[in-house]
């Protein structure tokens, strides 16, 4: 029935459910039956993700469009304030983060550190990963970047220094040098509505 659907596995330590499971391993056909049958896709895991998190994370584009389109919120939130976005900026999935943002997700929620600071959106963890084409995607519609005020330059430094702790030389060349970077003053931020809204 749908209770025992919905319901998250006892013995699994994310209590993931059955469309959990599913989305997180790209199996569209069980995520259509699933959702067909009532599976709530809204249902949260012991980390408050929902099935369009885990599909994000994986990349798993099909699956996020067929869960938006059957009424997925875009800009839930799991127990760090993250987004989908977050997921799919993070591993570098371009289209899946188009896809979010032409959904209405807000790119500029930024989520909670445990210690309870450095707040990062989903650009800063596009940068983390040098993946260029998401941070392309994500810089024109991110505020503090389009503002380009001092948080650019105070949240690389904090990204490079505190939260993900690389060798100094990963950050060695003038791309992340935090005291330099600056924007060009001809740059014009775009809406979202640039994706096609």
């Amino acid at each position: 029935d749908g209770a025992s659907m919905n319901a998250g596995n006892p013995n699994d330590l994310y209590r993931w459910n059955s469309l959990h499971r599913a989305s997180y391993k790209g199996c569209f056909a069980a995520v259509q039956f699933l959702v067909e049958q009532g599976a709530d896709i809204h249902a949260r895991d012991s980390w408050n993700k929902t099935a369009l998190h885990l599909a994000a994370e994986l990349g798993h584009y099909e699956i996020c469009e067929f869960l938006i389109q059957s009424g997925s919120d875009v800009n839930a939130t799991n127990k760090n304030n993250q987004t989908a976005l977050h997921y799919a900026a993070r591993q570098g999935c371009a289209s899946v983060v188009v896809l979010l943002l032409k959904a209405g997700c807000d790119p500029n929620v930024e989520d909670i550190q445990p210690w309870g600071k450095l707040g990062l959106s989903a650009l800063d963890y596009a940068m983390e990963g040098r993946c260029d084409d998401v941070i392309s995607i994500l810089e024109p519609v991110t505020e503090w970047c389009t503002n380009h005020t001092g948080k650019l330059r105070e949240t690389r430094a904090n990204i490079k220094s505190i939260f993900f702790s690389r060798d100094e030389s990963y950050f060695a060349d003038d791309e992340w040098n935090a005291e330099t970077l600056q924007y060009d003053d001809e740059f014009q931020p775009f809406s979202i509505n640039g994706f096609g809204n």
